[in-house]
């Protein structure tokens, strides 16, 4: 399996504890969890020791309510938020935070379905940090089958993929992080030798349908099924102008730390807001923020905090910010992550821009502080009445994470249709031919499955389709 997201973890749990077949699993990034990403690092506080800070700094909660998705994710997680009347509206123009559970409209157009009432009792975080959604599946597998049918590989790209004369697909790839190596470093890569496989499980759309020079892009997977890679390029929009997905949207997340104040009280402090997480209208810069103290980062059940690690609680007030995708649009295109290359006029292919340290730490990072700011003045949310002098405060962190991927967003009722039946065709296609299985919350986004879009079910849309892939290649199996 290529890509360690939720809908990869999801097929290699099925695949595993179904005892008929051995799964390998690719995953390029630091850890596995994709969108289900959570940070814990150790960061220098004010008095020159380090303290670990955690951040859950992709999806921010989900919803349940397929048993099967239920069966394989509940027993990691909890109904969040605790107390439902912290869990507030912000108007980015004024006003004080008003409680979406005392809201009357259903609210329901906020961020990824927090505001519809309907959803509040279906509505989970991961317990111990929302990284612990996929690791728990995976754990699970492993422990299952005593250790023998699955095995995991993070930090590994899987780079090209040939397909054998005897069916067999034979992988290569290295260990070069794609976040800041640089193309030249990604091009002269000659990749080791990663094993040879029955079946190919692509659960990341990137390796199936970027153009080549992109660091994410699975050489050879074109050349061997050109029919699906055109097609999910095309079903997904892909803008050869900005070198981007039309119909693949992005976020930003602002981590930010400030230092708690020796002794202070940590209920009058600044950024200590009567909040733990908001949905925020009328900016065109945040959707969301959620204090991190309000989270089971520890594992453990319970009150408000109660999850944190005693040190990490007491010596930092922890924020994660969300920014609107027009807001990431706009960014993009200013500073992107690629670029046309320094070549003649009309040349085709791109160059791939590395996200170096200073570049994710510069703005919009900061932009989306100072925004966050300006919401808790106009509101009166700060410190719970206590004044605030912003240029007193030095954050012990701000940084960005730049999520150029990070939702799919719905077709319009009645669009794509001659689209959406051509990527079907292609996909049955190539799983068939050429043993070559793609998945990913777009299967349902675009409707594939034949069910609604609905993006306040994106994660749970993923596992499902990662449990269905499994499911085709198990009976391909025993056929």
């Amino acid at each position: 399996s290529v890509g360690g997201g939720v809908s990869g973890c999801s097929a290699a749990h099925r695949l595993a504890t179904s005892g008929a077949v051995d799964v390998t699993l690719f995953d390029w990034g630091r850890a596995v969890g994709g969108r289900t990403s959570h940070r814990l690092r150790p960061e220098p506080a004010a008095d020159g020791s380090d303290v670990s800070l955690q951040f859950d700094h992709g999806a921010q909660f989900f919803h349940v309510d397929d048993p099967t998705f239920g069966a394989l994710v509940l027993p990691h997680a909890e109904r969040w938020p605790t107390d439902a009347s912290r869990l507030v509206l912000l108007d980015a123009a004024g006003g004080p935070p008003v409680p979406l559970a005392q809201r009357s409209d259903g609210a329901g157009g906020l961020f990824f379905g927090v505001g519809r009432t309907e959803l509040a009792p279906v509505r989970y975080v991961a317990r111990g940090g929302m990284g612990a959604l996929v690791r728990g599946m995976l754990n699970a597998a492993y422990h299952s089958t005593d250790g023998l049918a699955l095995r995991v590989y993070e930090g590994s790209r899987v780079a090209s993929c040939e397909r054998l004369p005897d069916g067999r697909w034979r992988l290569r790839g290295d260990g070069l992080g794609h976040e800041q190596s640089t193309a030249d470093a990604l091009a002269k890569s000659e990749g080791r030798l990663l094993g040879e496989f029955d079946e190919l499980l692509v659960a990341d759309h990137m390796a199936a349908a970027m153009p080549d020079w992109h660091p994410c892009c699975l050489r050879g997977l074109a050349d061997a099924t050109p029919r699906a890679s055109a097609a999910l390029r095309a079903s997904l929009g892909w803008d050869e102008g900005v070198r981007r997905f039309s119909k693949i949207r992005p976020l930003f997340t602002c981590m930010v730390a400030f230092a708690r104040e020796a002794g202070a009280d940590c209920a009058v402090e600044a950024h200590d807001a009567p909040f733990d997480a908001a949905a925020i209208v009328g900016s065109d810069v945040l959707q969301w923020a959620c204090a991190q103290r309000a989270r089971p980062h520890g594992g453990a059940r319970g009150a408000r905090g109660a999850g944190e690690a005693e040190g990490d609680a007491l010596r930092a007030h922890r924020w994660v910010l969300v920014s609107t995708a027009e807001f990431a649009d706009k960014c993009l295109s200013g500073e992107g992550l690629s670029r046309a290359p320094a070549r003649a006029a009309g040349a085709a292919g791109a160059e791939y821009v590395p996200q170096t340290d200073g570049y994710l730490r510069a703005d919009p990072a900061a932009a989306m502080l100072c925004e966050f700011e300006r919401i808790l003045a106009r509101s009166g949310a700060r410190g719970e009445g206590a004044a605030l002098a912003p240029a007193a405060r030095t954050p012990l962190l701000v940084k960005c994470q730049r999520w150029g991927a990070a939702y799919c967003a719905p077709d319009p009722p009645g669009d794509g249709g001659a689209a959406r039946a051509e990527l079907a065709a292609a996909l049955c296609e190539a799983e068939e031919n050429m043993s070559v299985t793609l998945c990913g919350d777009y299967v349902s986004m675009l409707g594939l499955d034949g069910s609604a879009p609905d993006d306040a079910f994106a994660i749970q849309r993923a596992a499902l389709s990662g449990i269905r892939a499994a499911e085709r290649i198990l009976a391909r199996a025993a056929a």
